[in-house]
């Protein structure tokens, strides 16, 4: 064989080795965008629009609770509404009225959207038994994305509403009859108990984590200061605060001392150990520093006097602690560790749950 005939051989087999990586590539390339587009199926799938015919669920809660025969008594429906059905019908008008987001309009379609009634079921079903959004779907057939948004827009609708109402200081009259009640009980003058209660927050963010753990080493909580008299209502709230504070801390950054040195609560007269007096005060326990306006148990009491003391002081302290246990139970996201992503959001649910509670 010629060197011509070997180099013309040589060429026809460089070719055909070449034709046969193209192949190669080309069906790499193919197979790629078969994989693409079965990813791309599934995620259609997973991510499908669900026609939940939003208008059933609307008739089923207005059949079941809020028809003229419905099918629940209003026993039942304060237990599961936290409210009567009256009180329901008013918030529902007053939310309609000023918060457009639970006006039932049309969409593009010209379909009309979610009731007023679904997303303030939905909102109180989320706060009241502390569920996740997704697992109420089926009742109020809404999407969980939706639900999250109907508890933001109706607590921040609550507080906004009735802010100016609920949680303010008493009033010269309120603080007579509570300091005559509290007298009866041997503490004339006083108007309530302090305390704070924490919140577990799960979804705190990684960055501050460290800040809000203290109080539970494992998890994040955020804390509520308030105080309450003895018919559980609540006259001082701040909320908001990291779980690694204490009570002190706390008291620093709350408006309550504040308030009380720049003379906005009302003075009230009373007499105790036979001297006329008119400064209010509260029970705490023993963390809290040695102040006029607190009036604590004593830690070791030696004599039958002290002993008495200590125990009458810490038996009415336990109002607050009644309150707290009483404010989780009817709320009981407040129990459940809060799945909201925000502070922002979660103070604002705090304080709606607090407005009803009052």
């Amino acid at each position: 064989m010629s060197w011509r005939e070997k180099a013309d051989k040589l060429r026809r087999q460089s070719l055909h080795d070449d034709d046969e990586d193209d192949k190669v590539v080309m069906a790499v390339i193919e197979s790629s965008k078969m994989s693409k587009r079965c990813k791309k199926k599934r995620r259609v799938e997973t991510r499908r629009f669900i026609e939940r015919r939003r208008e059933l669920g609307h008739a089923q809660i207005v059949q079941d609770y809020l028809a003229e025969n419905p099918m629940y008594p209003e026993a039942i429906f304060k237990r599961r509404f936290r409210m009567s059905s009256r009180l329901f019908r008013n918030i529902l008008q007053d939310i309609e009225i000023n918060n457009p987001y639970f006006r039932q309009l049309p969409d593009a379609c010209g379909r009309l959207g979610a009731s007023a009634v679904q997303k303030c079921t939905a909102a109180l079903r989320v706060l009241a038994y502390g569920r996740s959004a997704d697992s109420i779907d089926e009742y109020v057939r809404l999407g969980e994305s939706t639900i999250i948004e109907c508890v933001k827009q109706f607590a921040d609708s609550i507080v906004n509403l009735y802010a100016e109402q609920y949680l303010n200081r008493p009033t010269a009259e309120e603080m007579k009859s509570i300091s005559e009640f509290n007298a009866k009980r041997g503490f004339p003058g006083m108007l309530g108990s302090l305390d704070c209660m924490h919140w577990i927050w799960k979804n705190a963010p990684k960055a501050h984590q460290g800040q809000y753990k203290g109080y539970k080493k494992n998890a994040s909580t955020m804390v509520l200061e308030g105080i309450v008299s003895h018919d559980l209502y609540f006259w001082h709230a701040f909320f908001g605060c990291p779980g690694s504070l204490n009570d002190i801390n706390i008291l620093d950054r709350s408006p309550l001392m504040s308030d009380l040195c720049k003379g906005k609560y009302a003075r009230c007269d009373y007499v105790m150990n036979e001297k006329q007096k008119d400064e209010p005060y509260w029970l705490v326990d023993g963390i809290y520093t040695e102040l006029s306006c607190f009036v604590k148990t004593i830690a070791e009491p030696q004599g039958e006097k002290d002993q008495l003391f200590a125990c009458r002081q810490e038996s009415v302290r336990k109002d607050v602690e009644r309150a707290f246990g009483v404010l989780q139970n009817l709320w009981r996201i407040l129990k459940t560790p809060c799945e909201f992503w925000y502070r922002s959001d979660i103070i604002t649910i705090a304080y709606a749950c607090l407005h009803f509670t009052t």
